[in-house]
């Protein structure tokens, strides 16, 4: 099958750099109107060097046997792929940005600080505190099953398999402890 570029394309498929590159400056125009098309979004280098990276990998993987012509299966793939890398592409956004007027607030001023809240952390503290103090108050045998199931993460099989009883049994223990545990704390 002839076509446009054949003696080009088989030149870079073995290897010339050279070919390589004047093909990709023939494409230049096929580049532009994909980026256009599709990666407007992207920043116009990037979405250059995208563009390339397709049109290389259309030159290695293009076959003459499947009597496609060389320029459409470029457009194909690179029209596609674009399209691909752009519905991937997430513009950044700076924190420093101002939102609305020049002297508005930044996005970095409207986030909240998590370890500001001084009275969130003292309340959560003393929760800990008074569920450490109630599981300290359960029996030998529903404190550990509790230490065992919440805090090791272990599964109830595995508990009553290192206790050495049923898993009725282990079931048992933890719901009875919940329960008291509800009590104490509520």
């Amino acid at each position: 099958m002839e076509y446009m570029y054949k003696d080009l394309v088989k030149m870079a498929k073995k290897g010339d750099t050279n070919a390589s590159k004047y093909i990709i400056g023939k494409l230049n125009p096929l580049i532009c109107s994909a980026i256009n098309r599709y990666a407007y979004k992207m920043e116009r280098d990037d979405a250059y060097q995208e563009a390339v990276i397709i049109i290389m990998d259309c030159i290695k993987s293009y076959d003459e046997k499947l009597q496609v012509p060389f320029l459409s299966y470029v457009k194909s793939k690179l029209y596609y792929g674009m399209l691909n890398i752009s519905k991937k592409y997430r513009p950044l956004i700076s924190l420093d940005k101002s939102i609305g007027d020049e002297d508005a607030l930044t996005y970095i001023d409207i986030l909240e600080d998590e370890n500001a809240d001084i009275w969130n952390i003292y309340v959560k503290t003393e929760d800990f505190k008074m569920l450490y103090k109630a599981i300290d108050r359960l029996s030998q045998k529903q404190k550990e099953v509790i230490l065992l199931y919440f805090f090791n993460e272990l599964s109830l099989k595995e508990i009553a398999s290192i206790r050495g009883v049923h898993y009725k049994t282990v079931l048992g223990l933890k719901n009875r402890a919940i329960q008291a545990l509800r009590r104490e704390l509520y």
